[in-house]
């Protein structure tokens, strides 16, 4: 139901939690192959061990509960365009622990399955997010929870701008106003805001007179999402004739 309202809405993301007594490896990709490939959806494991400031005991709640908490961090100090996960992001610092700590082995296969954990890295207070990725798994950039939210801003920001053109006749400077503040609007979002690139077409090659006269406009874009950072690759290379020597700048 929660997949079925944000595939209608497209402008909001569905955290879904794995289940307390589901979070090894088996029975967690028997959950995410379940779900099928929605790009306004992403699986979150495992529970996360919390204080209860009212009884004082540690307990157990749900990925999700903590999920909203670091999208609005993201949103608030970074912007959509940044993935809302990892050590700069995605920290709870307040978790006490975990319901399952996962291995390296197992951590690969949560990735390649898009399936976003919770860990602990050494030096950091708490839990943290690691995996920004939507349960689209058709190879396209939706896979990517940041892109996906990009995309969503700017179906969103050009359904503002565009309804004032309704009803208004179809003339050819109509044409030339709709790709100018289609242009404008999209070059706003170049940069920090998540664009790397787009075009935009909306002339007499693809809207002719019988379209026009029919009160269709067609306009057609092309955007490139900035892409985040999902992995860094370190490779070091041995020099077996002069050994290995490090240089510190201060």
């Amino acid at each position: 139901a929660m997949i079925d309202v944000v595939n209608k809405r497209r402008d909001c993301h569905a955290a879904l939690d794995s289940a307390r007594d589901s979070v090894t490896i088996t029975p967690l990709l028997n959950v995410r192959n379940s779900l099928g490939t929605p790009q306004f959806a992403a699986l979150y494991t495992p529970w996360i061990q919390i204080l209860d400031t009212n009884s004082r005991v540690d307990v157990m709640a749900p990925p999700s509960c903590f999920v909203g908490d670091v999208f609005a961090f993201t949103d608030a100090n970074y912007g959509i365009a940044f993935g809302p996960a990892g050590e700069q992001r995605g920290v709870i610092g307040d978790a006490t622990g975990l319901s399952y700590s996962y291995n390296v082995p197992e951590r690969d296969i949560l990735t390649a399955n898009q399936i976003n954990y919770f860990r602990t890295l050494p030096g950091v207070q708490g839990v943290v997010l690691w995996g920004a990725s939507s349960l689209d798994n058709t190879g396209s950039v939706m896979a990517d929870i940041a892109a996906r939210r990009v995309v969503s801003r700017v179906e969103k920001n050009l359904s503002k701008v565009l309804r004032s053109f309704t009803f208004d006749m179809p003339l050819p400077d109509m044409l030339d106003s709709i790709a100018s503040i289609t242009t404008a609007t999209l070059q706003a979002m170049l940069g920090a805001e998540g664009l790397l690139d787009f075009s935009v077409l909306c002339d007499s090659t693809n809207n002719p007179s019988p379209s026009l006269q029919m009160g269709d406009i067609y306009l057609e874009i092309d955007i490139v999402p900035t892409p985040t950072a999902k992995r860094i690759m370190l490779g070091v290379t041995i020099n077996k004739h002069t050994g290995i020597g490090f240089t510190e700048n201060g």
